[in-house]
């Protein structure tokens, strides 16, 4: 048994008879030729399509797509999955097969930044490109579906040369004539028998090529998934450690506070000592609280000065006409803590989005985007925006999304769309983000023209 091929429909709501009609048409495929048929919820009119499962959306070898005059005027062909569909055929990772269900406007050009397609550079079914609707007989038109399908995921190899024809004449001809009609009978059977050979080769072509995109992109899948996987385990342990250092930080300001309430509760007493102590006392919340403080902003254990309590005395008369100092303690006069940038701060004209613990050196990210432009201006970024600006690295671009992207609060306003990053895929390629849910599965020609991305420049800061 040969390798399992997956085919995937997308249609409307409306043509969801169809798609079953379609199905147990090719029920027999299933079980014969390893074949596995997915489908997900169906395209709804005048709403965004997701796929429910995006593992097979992005696997399927054959895309079948029920093209009918709702599926013509449905949001799926203005949606980036219909693009991404688009381009895994012209990449050659997918076969593309549009199935004409009834009298719509289906041979339109497609025109974007980047390309343009049109259905009639495809194999479109039925054949003649006659809508399902047309037919006398639908169940003709499914098998002959079918058959077609059949020879792009199992190409066969028949004898090319077999005799279809009985040529029975109503008179007799002469020996010489039956010998020409003979030679151009055979003639014609030659050439139709070669047609079929290429198709035939064709079509097994293009299932061998297709069970090696298929084959090479499940190891760069495994590859992307150790590296998310060793990402998250990193950010988890990063996480755990400041969490770590915030319940330490939390229980040492609540001892001070502690012993700060009980002072206040202790009777004042008026002899020198009882002075000396609170004294003290205060002295040692006011220091703690400073270190609490300082640790907590910097994360290290430099201490930082305060201003020494000042002790005013007022006179009180008593009965006896003695004279005695009643101890009067005003708040500390606190400092302007130095400015320190955090995660989402507008720092050095741009977004805070990556700090180190201490506070010294981190990354901002600019505030407007720049492009679309394509790969080769991205990496030269600098020229527009001034020295040190340049181009985030992958990790850069996903610790971006992460925290001040669409991943978080959305800080810098990031547009729901593609991101070029410094890393490159292959040799060819470069890595992208989509920063509308964070997928990091792209990889497109970092050297072609019509290749155009948005661009978020990225800058260090040290202070």
């Amino acid at each position: 048994m040969g390798r399992n091929i997956t085919i995937y429909i997308i249609y409307t709501s409306e043509d969801n008879d169809v798609r079953l009609q379609l199905s147990r048409h090719l029920e027999t495929l299933e079980e014969s030729h390893n074949l596995t048929i997915w489908h997900d919820d169906p395209i709804s009119s005048g709403q965004q399509w997701k796929p429910q499962n995006e593992s097979h959306f992005n696997q399927a070898d054959v895309f079948l797509l029920l093209v009918s005059d709702a599926f013509m005027h449905s949001e799926f062909i203005k949606q980036l999955e219909f693009k991404m569909v688009i381009d895994r055929y012209r990449a050659g990772e997918s076969t593309v097969i549009p199935i004409l269900l009834n009298n719509c406007p289906w041979d339109i050009d497609f025109n974007s930044d980047d390309y343009n397609f049109s259905f009639k550079e495809l194999h479109v079914l039925p054949e003649g490109r006659k809508p399902l609707s047309d037919w006398d007989s639908p169940d003709q038109a499914y098998n002959q579906i079918a058959a077609h399908i059949k020879k792009v995921v199992a190409p066969t190899s028949e004898d090319p040369t077999k005799e279809e024809s009985n040529i029975k004449p109503e008179e007799k001809a002469t020996n010489t004539e039956k010998e020409a009609q003979i030679a151009i009978h055979f003639s014609e059977e030659e050439a139709k028998a070669k047609i079929r050979v290429e198709e035939e080769k064709k079509i097994q072509k293009e299932a061998e090529a297709a069970a090696h995109r298929k084959a090479t992109k499940e190891k760069r899948l495994k590859g992307e998934a150790e590296a998310k996987r060793r990402a998250e385990e990193e950010n988890r342990l990063r996480e755990e450690e400041i969490s770590k250092r915030e319940t330490e930080a939390a229980q040492q300001a609540k001892i001070a506070a502690e012993a700060n309430q009980k002072i206040k509760e202790t009777p004042q007493k008026e002899n020198t000592t009882t002075k000396k102590r609170i004294r003290v006392g205060l002295l040692t919340v006011v220091l703690a609280t400073a270190a609490i403080w300082a640790f907590s902003h910097f994360g290290t254990t430099k201490s930082k000065k305060e201003s020494t309590p000042i002790i005013a005395t007022d006179t009180l008369v008593v009965k006896d006409s003695v004279t005695s100092k009643k101890s009067k303690i005003e708040p500390p006069k606190k400092e302007v803590p130095v400015s320190k940038p955090t995660i989402g701060d507008t720092f050095d004209g741009g977004f805070v989005f990556e700090i180190d613990p201490l506070g010294k050196t981190g990354k901002i990210a600019h505030i407007d985007d720049a492009g679309p432009m394509t790969w080769t201006d991205a990496m030269k970024i600098h020229e527009q925006l001034g020295e040190g600006w340049r181009l985030p690295t992958f990790n850069e671009l996903r610790i971006m999304h992460q925290t001040i992207g669409q991943g978080a609060t959305n800080k810098g306003e990031f547009s729901d769309e593609l991101y070029w990053s410094a890393t490159v895929y292959d040799e060819y390629q470069a890595r992208l983000i989509h920063f509308r849910e964070g997928n990091t599965l792209y990889h497109y020609n970092k050297n072609a023209a019509h290749r155009k991305f948005r661009v978020r420049a990225i800058r260090d800061f040290s202070r």
